[in-house]
């Protein structure tokens, strides 16, 4: 099984190598010094999670931290901030712009490896359930339409009736039938649906989204 890809951004070089040498066992680890290359580093791999340092020259953290949310195609990575700052606003500010956790400088090493697999599971999770939501949702479009096409199958057969042709009772009969199952499976998928919803939230507030 491929190591989850962890991509570390600081301005310092000794502190990346430092950390990159602490999670290389359990990480397949980049470092990056240069914040203005982040974001065609993110477009250029299939990153897991970001570790980013709030305090950079020229662009910090939280600045990058937005631009990334702002890019469709890798908004949905998870940034985890390290700062040697401990001023609330700078955190508020840090989780507004789409931070999922932070780390205080000096950083506990054995900490950091267990938020970076949560945070990579948690990702994970909730993805695998947006895209169930999805498959539901075009389920439960599917089969509203052949719902619509049984209604109207049923108009016309109390219309075929009231003009005296019993031969379609038997017709009515089946539509029901067909109506009926139709309706049993929109119901299930609503149900499978909603439970999916429940579960997405959860995910989102152990996030901290």
């Amino acid at each position: 099984m491929p190591l989850a890809k962890v991509l570390l951004i600081d301005d310092e070089i000794e502190t990346l190598e430092a950390l990159a040498d602490a999670l290389e066992s359990r990480f397949d680890v980049v470092i990056q010094s240069h914040p203005d290359k982040v974001i065609h580093e993110l477009e250029s791999r299939a990153y897991d999670i970001c570790v980013l340092d709030i305090n950079m020259p020229h662009i910090n953290g939280i600045e990058l931290c937005q631009q990334i949310k702002d890019h469709p195609d890798i908004a949905h990575i998870p940034v985890i901030f390290l700062t040697a700052l401990e001023d609330p606003d700078v955190l508020i500010r840090a989780f507004s712009a789409g931070g999922v956790d932070f780390l205080t400088k000096p950083v506990n090493l054995t900490e950091l490896t267990l938020r970076i697999e949560t945070h990579i599971h948690l990702s994970k999770i909730k993805r695998e359930l947006l895209d169930q939501n999805i498959e539901l949702n075009h389920k439960i479009q599917e089969l509203s339409k052949q719902l619509s096409e049984s209604q109207r199958l049923i108009e016309q057969t109390f219309q075929d009736r009231e003009s005296g042709f019993s031969k379609n009772s038997v017709r009515f009969d089946k539509t029901r039938e067909t109506i009926q199952k139709h309706s049993d499976r929109i119901q299930r998928f609503d149900e499978m649906l909603k439970k999916q919803e429940q579960l997405v939230k959860a995910t989102k507030a152990q996030m901290g989204l």
